[in-house]
């Protein structure tokens, strides 16, 4: 098991000021990720709201798979997984 992943945000989860807080090159990325298949957002939505800090990165990467029905590619959770940490929205430990 990994470190456990926390929220940082505060009020209700709104991934565009999320993606605001991202460094220019990393909204760069996910903004045309995002275009090119709106599913990404969904993944994004579901990894950050499962960070409850009981869980790690791992299981929460799981349970997202499961909820959303369909297996997720690693490279791109792991892509969208680390810009919710880079913006501070989400930690780990």
């Amino acid at each position: 098991a990994g470190p456990p992943v926390h929220r940082r945000w505060h009020g209700p989860l709104n991934l565009r000021a999320m993606l605001g807080e991202l460094p220019p090159g990393t909204r760069s990325v996910l903004g045309g990720m995002i275009a090119e298949d709106k599913h990404h957002l969904s993944v994004l939505f579901n990894l950050a709201i499962r960070a409850d800090g009981a869980r790690d990165r791992e299981r929460i990467v799981t349970e997202t798979s499961y909820g959303l029905r369909r297996p997720l590619d690693p490279a791109t959770t792991t892509r969208l997984f680390d810009a919710l940490v880079e913006s501070g929205w989400l930690t780990e430990g």
